[in-house]
């Protein structure tokens, strides 16, 4: 098969992302693949994106297709606009895209690659999410890290949903999805703390999930960043330690609606053990200490 003439479709919603949104243009337009197409949505954007949208487009107007948007409304937030995306694009193989990072040139045909050994592995029917490391840079794009998996201590491999459930170590700018995903997911509820978890869980339960080692993304860090890579266990205070604290404990709030949902939406589809682990883990606040670490592990 010659992957060159597979199309590959790229999500991408901006929010006052002026400022970078330039480089991660043009790094889609240096992309050694060249069979792809950009669905773009802006969210509301306070400054100049939206100019710089349409000069791009004006520019490539075959490769970039903008979604309309009503700027009267509040933003919808990254997890709903993508969701949007989500519904409106069409193709067979979806990437997303991060207004603030710079793709590597080889990014699209490395995931495409191997996500089409995945279908031949376990069928064009199964639903199946790929996603890379990434190398952690600065504002001025100087290296932080080589790997992000690193630089944040996470397994790739701890993929099962029960896994998933608590935390997410898909980065959703680094996924690459097929219809089939695309299509049982269909939108991102309004409880799904990001979009790239909601994919991550859907894909745990009926597919299949596959890590490639190498980075394919610069992972820009600065101050205005919607999820940052912050370092794990460096020189942490006790206010920061606190606020940690706080923060884990909205995360495993929405985490726990995040699974309820999950259940009440697949039901149907779900085996009696995953029902179990979803019901399980909804309740988990009623649950006994054992019980909370068989079901984590």
């Amino acid at each position: 098969m010659n992957l060159s003439n597979i199309p590959v479709s790229i999500l991408l919603s901006t929010h006052n992302g002026a400022k970078y949104l330039p480089d991660l243009l043009e790094s889609l337009l240096q992309q050694t693949h060249r069979n792809w197409r950009l669905f773009l949505r802006d969210d509301c954007s306070e400054d100049n994106s939206q100019e710089i949208i349409f000069n791009y487009q004006n520019r490539y107007s075959q490769k970039i297709k903008l979604l309309t948007t009503s700027q009267s409304r509040p933003p919808l937030g990254a997890a709903q606009s993508f969701g949007r995306l989500l519904q409106e694009s069409t193709g067979q193989y979806f990437m997303f895209a991060d207004q603030d990072d710079v793709w590597h040139s080889n990014k699209i045909a490395l995931s495409l690659e191997k996500i089409l050994l995945c279908e031949k592995q376990h069928g064009v029917e199964t639903p199946i999410l790929i996603h890379t490391d990434l190398t952690v840079v600065n504002d001025a794009l100087e290296p932080i890290n080589h790997s992000y998996i690193q630089h944040r201590n996470l397994d790739p491999t701890r993929n099962q949903t029960n896994q998933l459930l608590l935390q997410n170590i898909v980065t959703g700018c680094t996924a690459c999805f097929n219809l089939a995903l695309k299509d049982l997911v269909g939108n991102i509820p309004a409880t799904a703390p990001m979009h790239d978890w909601w994919l991550a869980l859907t894909a745990s339960c009926f597919g299949a999930i596959e890590f490639i080692y190498q980075p394919t993304i610069d992972y820009r860090q600065h101050t205005q960043n919607i999820i940052g890579a912050p370092a794990s266990g460096k020189n942490i205070s006790t206010t920061k330690i606190l606020k940690k604290l706080k923060e884990l404990r909205k995360e495993l709030y929405l985490s726990i609606k995040q699974a309820q949902t999950l259940l009440n939406l697949y039901e149907q589809q779900l085996t009696i053990e995953q029902k179990e682990l979803l019901h399980t883990f909804a309740t988990i606040k009623k649950n006994s200490f054992i019980k909370k670490r068989l079901l984590l592990l």
